[in-house]
């Protein structure tokens, strides 16, 4: 399973309970019209409701098998997800992030990611690029060992979805930029993915 898809699972595990429940309520108001279906639907609702039952087993085995635990683990957690103890040790996670055996271009290559976003058309340049230099956000290059941390923040009114990040500028100073993102798409779980692994590759032992 994906990073992406594996992401996406874990964290609306929660919603099983409601869709189980919604199939089950919507076969019993709807047998007498069609029999076959109502099958179909009480077994779609049983199967939703023990998977969120078993959720923690679900959860713990989707992050063992994964080939990238570390990542998922961290970008989770960064989305507020919260897991449970049975998942593999912290410290280890961890320690896949910050000395990973593989390269950049096998990670982005099996996650599917792009490294460029939003090309302007007035420069013909990216306004979000990623290297091992840093991280280009829009008219600036932030250095790995400089960003020390950043979160995720929904879209609220008129306020866009945005990642904020933090990082240290020229006079040592802790600073924040907006990283403005699609939550639909999954563009806010790329960026957060990639982000993950960039600094967690090249820059300095603190982001993750």
């Amino acid at each position: 399973m994906r990073l992406k898809a594996a992401i996406h699972f874990i964290r609306y595990t929660q919603l099983l309970l409601v869709f189980g429940l919604i199939s089950i309520i919507f076969a019993v108001l709807n047998r007498s019209e069609a029999m076959p279906f109502m099958r179909i639907e009480m077994c779609l609702g049983g199967a939703a409701i023990l998977l969120f039952i078993c959720r923690r087993q679900a959860v713990a085995y989707v992050i063992r098998t994964n080939k990238y635990p570390g990542v998922l683990y961290a970008v989770l957690k960064k989305l507020g997800v919260t897991l449970q103890r049975d998942a593999p040790s912290y410290d280890q996670l961890l320690d896949e992030v910050y000395n990973p055996h593989y390269s950049t271009e096998q990670f982005v290559v099996d996650n599917k990611l792009a490294t460029s976003f939003e090309l302007n058309q007035k420069t013909r340049h990216y306004n979000i690029k990623y290297n091992e230099q840093g991280l280009w956000l829009y008219d600036r290059t932030l250095a790995w060992k400089d960003i020390f941390d950043w979160r995720y923040v929904g879209a609220y009114r008129s306020q866009p979805a945005q990642i904020i990040i933090s990082f240290y500028n020229e006079l040592g100073d802790a600073s924040e930029a907006a990283m403005e993102v699609n939550m639909f798409f999954t563009h806010h779980i790329d960026q957060m993915i990639l982000l993950t692994h960039f600094q967690g590759k090249y820059g300095e032992r603190s982001g993750v």
